[in-house]
């Protein structure tokens, strides 16, 4: 595994971001916290609480690193190596691709709603 990786991100207008938060960016480029829209992109886990941006407010994300999170949807022992995950909120993973943005990808089998995930920062594509 790549060792981790900070960005620094200027946050979405009112958006609060909590400490270890699941962070993803909108088309605009501005962070906020991560939801079940799949039109946003993942970009990390939130290194300190943002609150209340105005629009100069930045928050530092870090990724490429492993971290246990719960998660909404059953995962089987089968389909714990290497399935994607995506997010369905701030704090949760889920296995339903329809559910929210790619956030990693499973390394290790907890529980069926528990497990350690390889958070990994998606190609960002900014719209102009």
């Amino acid at each position: 595994m790549a060792g981790k990786s900070r960005y620094t991100f200027t946050i979405l207008t009112s958006a609060k971001i909590y400490k270890h938060a699941l962070v993803v960016i909108t088309a605009a480029g501005k962070a906020k916290p991560a939801d079940n829209e799949t039109t946003t992109t993942f970009v990390g886990l939130a290194e300190q609480e943002c609150d209340t941006g105005d629009g100069t407010v930045t928050c530092t994300v870090i990724t490429d690193l492993d971290v246990k999170l719960p998660l909404v949807t059953a995962i089987t022992v089968g389909d714990t190596n290497r399935t994607k995950l995506y997010a369905a909120d701030d704090n949760t993973g889920t296995a339903e691709a329809t559910l929210g943005p790619e956030i990693g990808v499973m390394v290790e089998f907890v529980a069926a709603n528990s497990g350690w995930v390889r958070l990994r920062q998606q190609p960002i594509v900014v719209a102009s």
